[in-house]
């Protein structure tokens, strides 16, 4: 599976967590490390109507139900950060070709905590990305180079509003 929610302030969007929290020994999902808000182009099908927000960080989602997937991890302090980067810029290419692919957005502190939600039409497209192979493989260097820690949490995303 992906990633996770970028920012500081608390939103009132309510999510309903449906899946069991990612514990040691489960793959870890690859995530960019800089500020990042994408949505899937116009021609991806998605369930229910998009929203028409500008690209300003925060990824448009179609009326909910949607699923989100929020990825938490720090990275370690010699983690390899050009091989991290084009990784992370391959995912991100990659995730957009899913079906059920909405968006992504992401933040990380100076001190490597970062946290990014990605965003799935359902349960069943979010599982079908974390076994797709190339992010297989990005799990698995992300498990053994690029974090220290890490957990995955799903959730339905049941509500949502802002300006």
């Amino acid at each position: 599976m992906t990633s996770a929610l970028c920012g500081e302030t608390a939103t009132d969007s309510v999510i309903q967590i449906t899946l069991e929290e990612n514990k040691q020994g489960a793959s870890a999902p690859f995530c960019e490390d800089r500020h990042m808000s994408q949505t899937a182009s116009a021609d991806q099908p998605s369930p229910g109507e998009r929203h028409d927000d500008v690209d300003n960080g925060i990824a448009s989602t179609p009326t909910p139900p949607y699923t989100a997937v929020i990825f938490t991890s720090r990275r370690n302090a010699d983690d390899e950060g050009a091989a991290y980067g084009s990784m992370a810029v391959e995912m991100d290419r990659l995730a957009r070709l899913q079906p059920g692919y909405l968006g992504i957005e992401g933040a990380r502190s100076r001190d490597l905590l970062g946290i990014t939600v990605s965003y799935w039409a359902d349960a069943e497209a979010a599982r079908a990305w974390k076994q797709v192979a190339e992010h297989l493989g990005a799990q698995q260097l992300g498990r053994e180079r690029w974090y220290s820690d890490y957990r995955v949490r799903i959730a339905t995303v049941e509500r949502e509003y802002g300006p």
